[in-house]
């Protein structure tokens, strides 16, 4: 046998498709992409600007730590330079937290639905992997997670707010569970859609206090910065945790026009508002029409909303033959669900109509 014998039960990411592959095999007019959680206003034209201004560069290597992103960050966050590390998409810092401190007889905690990625590098390295159930309704259950917190779990992860189902980890929860972090363990905190929450519970900025733990916040410009296709994400962490990650960070991995592209896009709030706006717009629109179908759906607190379904591949494949491009929750781990990314008020329109058109196959509240 070729292939490592681990492998037999890893599984392939399966990302969105192109728009143009489904235009092309539907033979319809247009194509709503609201599969990907991607930012339906498209990159920052300052973004756009500083690939052209830079592209005449691009037969020089770039930097492998990023040290002028890493600069506009520090000075953004009022954080030390040491204290944060760049990697192409936040799945490169996921893969180095798991390389450089995950032994092949720890375990990383994660919790079910969520992000899949966390499962599928733990795959792709052999490490174990114990999963924590959220409440019925999506919220944390700290007490779970506690309970499965044993002397072999070397990283918990935290997905706030949590893709999927957009549900956040408050702060009275948080706090309870770095009451309960050992001092040989570290907490993962995915952060890539905290710039959309707005709830009153959540647990603030915690930036500030990385040092107190073994804390590790990861970041992304995919979303609120829609710089996706270029894969650029950051975390932040205690000195110590960052010299380790910088032992496995590979050479050259994030373009200099991606380092330029993010520099810019920090520079942009105008454009990072606006893309809050919609969000904010867009939601309103679709609970209140999810509201008059009495539809089952998660309130949550990212760009997008968690639908639940009596027959998921049906509903998936009938909106898809209307245009609407969805994605469905399996991989994440919750069987009977679509997630529908907020788009403007065209695509979000289309989808509620496509909806209306597919009601028998959707979960009503009781």
């Amino acid at each position: 046998m070729l292939e490592r014998k681990h492998l037999e039960s890893a599984f392939t990411y399966k990302s969105g498709r192109p728009p143009e592959d489904l235009l092309k095999e539907k033979n319809i007019k247009k194509i709503y992409p609201l599969a990907s959680n991607e930012n339906y206003l498209g990159p920052s034209k300052k973004a756009i600007e500083a690939i052209i201004n830079y592209s005449k560069d691009i037969h020089l290597y770039p930097d492998t730590i990023c040290s002028s992103l890493k600069e506009k960050l520090s000075k953004k966050f009022e954080l030390p330079q040491e204290n944060i590390i760049i990697g192409a998409g936040s799945s490169e810092i996921i893969s180095m937290l798991y390389t450089a401190f995950v032994e092949l007889d720890e375990t990383i905690l994660m919790p079910n639905p969520s992000f899949m990625l966390y499962k599928v590098l733990a795959k792709f390295m052999n490490l174990n992997i114990e999963s924590y159930d959220l409440n019925e309704d999506f919220t944390y259950n700290i007490d779970e997670i506690i309970a499965k917190n044993k002397p072999k779990t070397k990283i918990i992860v935290v997905v706030s707010p949590n893709n999927p189902t957009g549900t956040i980890i408050t702060k009275n929860q948080l706090e309870r569970l770095l009451t309960n972090l050992r001092d040989d363990q570290i907490l993962c905190l995915d952060e890539a859609y905290i710039e959309f929450n707005d709830s009153k519970e959540h647990y603030g900025n915690l930036i500030p206090r990385i040092n107190e733990k073994n804390i590790v916040l990861i970041r992304t410009f995919s979303k609120i910065y829609a710089l996706a296709g270029m894969r650029v994400g950051y975390a932040f962490a205690k000195k110590q945790i960052i010299d380790s990650l910088l032992k496995v960070l590979k050479p050259f991995t994030i373009s200099s026009l991606t380092e330029q592209a993010a520099i810019a896009s920090l520079d942009d709030d105008e454009f990072v508002n606006n893309t809050i706006n919609l969000v904010k717009e867009a939601k309103r629109f679709v609970y209140d029409e999810l509201d008059k179908m009495n539809i089952d759906y998660v309130k949550g607190f990212g760009n997008f909303v968690f639908i639940k379904t009596q027959d998921v591949e049906t509903i998936t494949q009938n909106l898809l033959n209307l245009g609407i491009v969805v994605r469905p929750t399996k991989q994440f781990g919750y069987e009977q669900a679509i997630r529908i990314t907020y788009g403007d008020f065209e695509a979000n329109s289309a989808f509620i109509n496509a909806l209306k058109e597919n009601l028998k196959y959707i979960s009503l509240k009781n």
